[in-house]
Formats: C-alpha cells, sequence, structure tokens
C-alpha cells in the first residue's frame, strides 16, 4: 500500500526515534466555517469526533492551539481569531480583529510566545500573542525568497516555511526580536510537490505534498539545513493532503480532496509507516487545518 522513494543522501535519519502518542483533542477546521473536535485516546487513535458552526468564524484556514486558546486564519476577513479552548476541546469566545498584518493569512505555528504566520502575499508575519490579540506585528519577505508560502514551523531560533510556487522549503535564523534572517532556499532533490502542510519534531520536517499526494520527511539540522529527505505516497489514503499535526509516533493529516482524515503511523526512525484515512459521516467538509492539544494529565 506504500512506496517510498529515497533522495537526497541515503535516507539514514540520526534523530531521535518518535515518543509515544498521548491523549488529548484534534480540532479541524473546515472550508464551510464549522470546526470538528475529536478525542484522541492514549494510543493516538481517534475514538470519537463532534462538529458545529462557532460563532466568530469566518472563512477558517488553518489551527494553532497554545495552551487554553486557539488561534483559528481567517481567510474572509484577513484577521487571526483568537478562541478559548475547553478542556473537552470546544472552541468558544472567538473573537478577531482584522490587522494589516494578515493578508489572507493561512498556515501558522506558535513558539516563544510568538505567532508566525504565512501570507498570501509572499510575506510571513510575526506577532506577540501576550494580550487579548496578536499584536506588535512585523512582517519579512524572507529576504526575497518567499514564493506563495502556505505554512511555518519554528524550532529552537529557526523558521522553515512551505514554499507552494516553486516547491521549495525556506529557512530562516531569528534574531533576538524574532524577525527572519539569514534565510536558505532548499528544494531537496526534487522531493515537494506543491507543499502545503508543515511541522517539525525531534529533528525532523514533515511536508505533505498536494501536488502528488505525498508526505516528505527531512531530517533539519540546527541551523535549519535541510537533508536527507524522504518521500512517502499511500494509494488511496492521501488526497490533496492540506495540513499534519503529529503526536508522538502519530501524524493526522487533512484530505481535503475526499473529506476524510488520514492516521498516520511513524515508524522508528520518524518515517511513515503507514497511513489510514477515515470518514466522520458529514463532518468532515473541506478540511483545511487541524491542530492536536493534548489532554493535562
Amino acid at each position: 500500500m506504500s512506496a517510498l522513494a529515497a533522495c537526497g543522501g541515503d535516507g539514514s535519519d540520526d534523530g531521535p526515534a518518535p515518543s509515544a502518542a498521548r491523549a488529548g483533542h484534534l480540532l479541524l477546521v473546515n472550508g464551510d466555517n464549522s470546526v470538528v473536535n475529536c478525542t484522541v485516546g492514549r494510543d493516538g487513535d481517534i475514538t470519537t469526533c463532534e462538529g458545529g458552526f462557532v460563532d466568530g468564524l469566518d472563512g477558517p484556514g488553518s489551527i494553532e492551539v497554545s495552551g487554553s486558546r486557539a488561534f483559528v486564519s481567517d481567510l474572509s476577513d484577513h484577521a487571526i481569531a483568537v478562541c478559548q479552548l475547553g478542556a473537552g476541546g470546544q472552541l468558544s469566545a472567538c473573537a478577531s480583529t482584522p490587522d494589516d498584518s494578515f493578508v489572507a493569512p493561512l498556515g501558522m505555528h506558535i513558539a516563544e510566545g510568538r505567532l508566525f504566520v504565512a501570507r498570501s502575499d509572499d510575506a510571513v508575519a510575526v506577532c506577540a500573542t501576550s494580550g487579548a490579540a496578536p499584536s506588535d506585528c512585523v512582517t519579512s519577505s524572507a529576504g526575497g525568497l518567499l514564493r506563495g508560502p502556505t505554512s511555518v514551523a519554528v524550532h529552537e531560533r529557526t523558521l522553515y516555511v512551505a514554499n507552494q510556487h516553486d516547491q521549495s522549503i525556506v529557512s530562516c535564523r531569528l534574531d533576538g526580536d524574532f524577525a527572519p534572517t539569514s534565510c536558505t532556499r532548499q528544494a531537496g532533490d526534487g522531493v515537494f510537490d506543491g507543499p502545503t502542510g508543515l511541522a517539525y519534531e525531534a529533528g525532523r520536517l514533515y511536508v505533505t505534498n498536494v501536488g502528488d499526494d505525498s508526505i516528505t520527511v527531512c531530517q533539519a539540522s540546527a541551523i535549519g539545513h535541510v537533508s536527507d529527505c524522504r518521500r512517502f505516497t499511500f494509494e488511496g489514503q492521501l488526497s490533496n493532503p492540506t495540513d499534519i499535526a503529529l503526536n508522538g509516533d502519530r501524524a493526522y493529516v487533512t484530505n481535503l480532496g475526499d473529506n476524510t482524515l488520514a492516521t498516520c503511523r511513524l515508524d522508528g526512525d520518524g518515517g511513515i509507516a503507514g497511513c489510514e484515512a477515515g470518514e466522520a459521516g458529514t463532518l468532515f467538509m473541506y478540511p483545511s487545518g487541524v491542530a492536536f492539544s493534548p489532554s493535562a494529565s
């Protein structure tokens, strides 16, 4: 059911093995303005899902969780909605304020008290998250290297951006004010095909590709160099994969193409051992963004 292509070296991966999955909640945003809340067991498998419309959300594109809050990109109003996140994964009290810093905001990531947002005008925004809404935003074009940025990931002062229009990953170091600097474009020896979703874990970068319905896994060095990329395809299980969220040795991928959610297993060296797409009646309707929120205990 799977096909593996190694490139960019011998495919070896010196990063640590993925940790065990945790119980929690998986949150998905749909193209019909609804939100789905799925319960995840201790083994990382999804047990139940429920969904509905949440007041204050309009045109959600992606979602990011930080503590007791969820941030949802508002494509229609060029804003970021901030919602309260309940212990059971429910969203409430969503409020957004349009800001010139958000131009059709796409993928997001929160790290070190900052919100990083990929903008559709070939830029990224970096904002403080200490207040009720993102504030003190600064924008960057990453030295002009951004070409259709769709998602971002951050680890230890390194910013990664998926470039959908030129099939690449841009990595930047973050200075003392979290502004991107020393940016480089990396094509990964041709293993990216419409890179859209992006996640970092245990020294590896996970990228979903809508061009060929695949997931690329690359080693990521401490300074952001991407190497030893491997592309994984699973026939019938990935269809226009738009976003990815990680939970230990599990990965969850939104399939925009067939309104499903794929649960993937990571092997001992961080590769994808297998994916299985699941339906939830009419709850998944053009799912575009996903985030995992672990339980407190």
